[in-house]
């Protein structure tokens, strides 16, 4: 949260100084819970910790002693980057707000943040996790490793994608299922070939069913429905047709999985299937 609040707080001041920054330091949670100064020894960390957790390069112009980010068009470009500073900015915003507490209602989403930056932390190291998981199929619980290649969020579950030892290929688990969790000693290098955003690719959700191939699917849905389509689509590859009346056409190119179609049943009679 700390690295989060200097980021935002250079990004929103383009350039800004030292006691600025310190000035400001004191009225956060931080200083109040008894961090101490910013210092510059401080600040030195902080900046190094930013550059490897967030790929965000803080630098001190010399002529003017003021601190920019040096690369906040491509931070600014970059969604995990994004996402990862609104939430700890959000964060560190509600801590500082107590009297809004029962104010703010956020979806929960299990076990996100219990086994979310050990993982992290793995997946920087480049180390293999040993886990301890429960499928909802299974009686008991069984403990294997796994090289943590991705993370997906999707339907309030946070899923690691990884090379298992159980089954020696790519698994997806979600987090919300595991036992336990640690990082070993042990190395593992990412494939070269693996790109997260391409693994799902095709997918509605995180059911990566090989068998069941991509084509074209078009729906028809009532006006409300449409809207809230148009706002939030169900798949990147989403496009809207030429309307029919008072409903409007949408096609996908996706694979049908379970996910998929179990989401469309969910409009009941406001969405019908036309092929």
């Amino acid at each position: 949260a700390q690295y989060s609040w200097l980021v935002n707080t250079i990004s929103t001041a383009g350039r800004i100084s030292l006691s600025d920054l310190q000035e400001k330091w004191r009225n956060t949670t931080f200083y109040l819970e008894g961090e101490g100064e910013l210092n510059r020894r401080k600040l030195l960390r902080m900046r190094n910790g930013i550059v490897e957790f967030f790929g965000v390069f803080i630098e001190c112009d010399l002529s003017s002693y003021t601190y920019y980010i040096a690369n906040k068009s491509q931070y600014a470009n970059n969604d995990v980057r994004k996402w990862l500073l609104d939430s700890f900015a959000v964060h560190e915003m509600l801590h500082a707000s107590v009297r809004l507490h029962d104010r703010i209602i956020f979806e929960d989403i299990p076990s996100g943040n219990k086994y979310l930056l050990p993982i992290l932390d793995a997946m920087r190291s480049g180390k293999w996790l040993e886990m301890s998981y429960k499928g909802f199929r299974r009686a008991e619980a069984h403990t294997f490793l796994v090289a943590p290649y991705c993370l997906k969020v999707f339907k309030q579950r946070w899923y690691l994608v990884g090379q298992s030892t159980a089954h020696d290929e790519i698994r997806i688990y979600s987090l919300d299922r595991v036992q336990s969790l640690s990082m070993t000693s042990d190395t593992f290098t990412l494939p070269a070939d693996f790109d997260g955003e391409r693994y799902f690719r095709g997918f509605y959700g995180v059911i990566t069913d090989r068998s069941v191939l991509t084509e074209d699917v078009t729906i028809r849905v009532d006006g409300m429905t449409a809207n809230y389509l148009r706002s939030l689509p169900l798949h990147p590859s989403q496009r809207e047709l030429e309307p029919e009346g008072d409903f409007s056409l949408f096609s996908y190119h996706v694979a049908p999985t379970y996910d998929f179609i179990q989401e469309l049943r969910t409009q009941g009679a406001n969405l019908e299937v036309v092929s």
